[in-house]
């Protein structure tokens, strides 16, 4: 299970974690904006991720800390190398 991001008392995250669901244990993913990027993805809540095509998640919506700051888009996840396009 991946989870990215959200909010925590008022601080945005822009961290992906999961979780291995045979043994509980939850792992830290470091994952990079872009592949020609490798810049911190800017922290977000409010979004969906949604598997797609068996190796990656996109990311819709969301918004930052800034409430006018609406992430409008759609941003595909790369599981394997950890990047985002």
């Amino acid at each position: 299970m991946y989870i990215f991001g959200g909010n925590h008392n008022g601080r945005y995250l822009n961290d992906h974690q999961t979780l291995d669901l045979r043994n509980w244990t939850w792992s830290k993913v470091e994952v990079k904006a872009n592949s020609e990027d490798p810049g911190r993805v800017t922290p977000y809540a409010g979004h969906s991720l949604i598997p797609w095509e068996g190796n990656k998640l996109i990311s819709i919506a969301g918004h930052s800390k800034d409430a006018s700051e609406v992430i409008n888009g759609l941003f595909e996840l790369d599981l394997y190398f950890h990047f985002y396009n």
